[in-house]
């Protein structure tokens, strides 16, 4: 149910009443939040009101954790003002407010820029993200699993979400069940050879699409929206970087890799891990339209060509632009 400017007033009132709403407001709904858009007191402002609440308790405190990380960091992401989990005003639904910061999303600018533009642009955002991967966590941070249950290696919370897509998967048969039992055997044949190393976790946005960066007119670089953040193995942000930002694009890989590794020490199990990664991915997806989700209805055919392909290497700076 989408909330009205009233609903938006009150839980203003009741979760930021230090802030003075202005003027009208305007609303984007989606698919998991809408969000809006009005004036304050202190200039332009976001607020987003979740429609699903969030099962997992930990990715709520994961998310305003590092929210205050970022800030202190001066990482380039709109401040978060203001976050409750339950919302009176909204019948206990997430509500939060944030700085609003202009520019146009990478979405709206990349099919009008040059050759030369989008290169800069991508390293520029390859070493925003890289940034982002080099913080340094506390000491002792607990890798979590997408559920919020807690475990010793970052091996087990891949083990954990193998385990929990084949089960959701269950109901399948014929070629279906054939196609997801080879490609789980697949990636728990990879986990047990490429992740006995990863130990130290980072912070992952895990929704790095062109819609979540923002690009000022001064050219600088904004990444938003991390509330599906995680401490993980930093590569898992590849996921969606190589098939939604770089799109396999060989001169968009070197580009952004070169900006990357300006913050992130080179790591030769990258592809690799990457690959494994897109595996899980699949496997995830696939059960997520059986549950509902429509965006992932070509999930057989995604999981085919996964297991029709090897590891394919990154593109590396030395890449011929």
């Amino acid at each position: 149910m989408t909330a009205s400017e009233l609903d938006l007033k009150r839980a203003l009132a009741h979760t930021a009443p230090e802030i003075t709403f202005r003027g009208s407001a305007t609303c984007r709904e989606g698919r998991m939040n809408d969000t809006w858009f009005f004036n304050t007191e202190s200039g332009p402002t976001v607020a987003k009101i979740r429609k699903v609440p969030e099962e997992d308790p930990q990715q709520l405190r994961t998310y305003v954790s590092t929210m205050s990380i970022l800030e202190q960091e001066g990482f380039p992401t709109p401040d978060l003002i203001a976050f409750t989990d339950e919302c009176e005003a909204l019948d206990g639904r997430q509500f939060s407010v944030l700085k609003f910061m202009e520019g146009e999303t990478l979405a709206a600018i990349q099919h009008r820029i040059g050759r030369d533009e989008r290169a800069s642009l991508m390293r520029d955002v390859g070493a925003v993200v890289g940034r982002l991967h080099a913080m340094d966590l506390p000491r002792g941070t607990t890798w979590f699993d997408d559920a919020g249950s807690p475990h010793d290696t970052w091996a087990e919370v891949v083990d954990s979400a193998l385990r929990e897509a084949v089960d959701e998967l269950d109901q399948l048969v014929d070629d279906q069940r054939v196609l997801v039992d080879r490609a789980a055997q697949r990636v728990g044949a990879l986990a047990k050879r490429h992740l006995v190393d990863v130990c130290e976790p980072r912070l992952v946005h895990r929704d790095l699409h062109p819609e979540n960066i923002l690009v000022s007119s001064d050219g600088a670089i904004q990444i938003l929206d991390f509330e599906m953040v995680r401490e993980w193995d930093a590569v898992y942000d590849f996921v969606k970087i190589d098939s939604s930002l770089t799109c396999g694009n060989r001169r968009d890989e070197a580009c952004f890799m070169e900006g990357y590794l300006m913050h992130v020490r080179g790591d030769t199990s990258l592809s690799a891990r990457l690959f494994l990664y897109q595996g899980l991915y699949c496997l995830l997806a696939a059960a997520d339209y059986l549950d509902g989700n429509e965006g992932h209805q070509d999930w057989q055919e995604n999981l085919e060509a996964w297991l029709a392909s090897n590891t394919r290497q990154l593109a590396t700076p030395a890449v011929d632009s």
